[in-house]
């Protein structure tokens, strides 16, 4: 170097020159993705620490790596003048200093251990992902065909609940009904699913019921009723009842009117 520390005129003039850059023109994208990737590895391999570059001093490799800039791959990836201290002049420098460390890489086309290493290691990742989404998929196929036959059986069974209820209803118009008493007009609600009319004559039910229960206006008597029946204990009148229990449970009878001060019953 010479006293104002600028280097050797030779060295000058081999900074200065053009630089071989490795040839990419003619490889097929795939290589020139390993040739980029290859190359970014060995620039990282070129620490500034310790470069040789012309007017670059301790001081501002000390300001580099406080951004972040120590080795050739963080030099050339981003702009140097970001940096406070180096100017146009160290730029260029270091830049030349970029450049000869990339003439001395060599692409090497035929693929090394590690490459195969590197290459092992993806493929086994993507067949683990591909495992993973495959599994989920089953199972989340599988949590979908569980909830549609539920649906299907929840369509076509009967709701125990639902069922207890509708019965009330029904009971208590009949009572109210045979009472003389006006029901109450239901609310307005969209039809709900019931049992067949069939299940509900079987089981002694009123025949209108499930037109009562879907369509929210209260039962008529039956014609076929009579309007007046007495207890044969107390002459009251007496209204259509269900037995709950014993051998007629679920059929039809009419009860004393003044349950349970009085037990009379007559069958229907």
């Amino acid at each position: 170097f010479h006293h104002d520390g600028s280097p050797p005129a030779h060295e000058q003039a081999w900074e200065n020159a053009p630089q071989r850059q490795p040839d990419r023109r003619f490889r097929p994208p795939k290589a020139q993705r390993r040739a980029s990737s290859g190359l970014d590895d060995h620039l990282s391999q070129f620490p500034i620490r310790g470069a040789r570059v012309p007017k670059v001093n301790s001081g501002d490799i000390a300001q580099l790596a406080s951004y972040g800039f120590t080795t050739a791959f963080d030099a050339k990836r981003r702009d140097l003048q970001q940096v406070h201290g180096i100017g146009p002049v160290k730029a260029s420098n270091i830049a030349a200093w970029i450049r000869r460390a990339e003439a001395k890489f060599q692409f090497q086309s035929a693929y090394t251990p590690e490459d195969q290493r590197q290459i092992q290691k993806a493929q086994n990742e993507i067949i683990t992902k591909q495992q993973g989404l495959e599994e989920r998929l089953k199972k989340l196929v599988g949590e979908f065909r569980q909830e549609a036959q539920g649906f299907e059986r929840w369509k076509s069974g009967r709701d125990p609940e639902l069922e207890r209820l509708a019965q009330q209803l029904a009971q208590a118009e009949a009572d109210l009904s045979h009472l003389g008493v006006s029901a109450p007009s239901l609310p307005n609600v969209a039809p709900l699913p019931v049992p067949p009319v069939s299940t509900f004559q079987r089981g002694g039910r009123p025949s209108n019921f499930a037109a009562t229960f879907t369509t929210g206006t209260r039962a008529a008597p039956s014609p076929a009723q009579p309007h007046a029946v007495t207890c044969p204990r107390c002459g009251s009148r007496m209204v259509r009842r269900t037995a709950r229990r014993g051998s007629r449970a679920g059929r039809p009878f009419w009860g004393c009117s003044r349950y349970p001060s009085c037990t009379g019953t007559r069958p229907i």
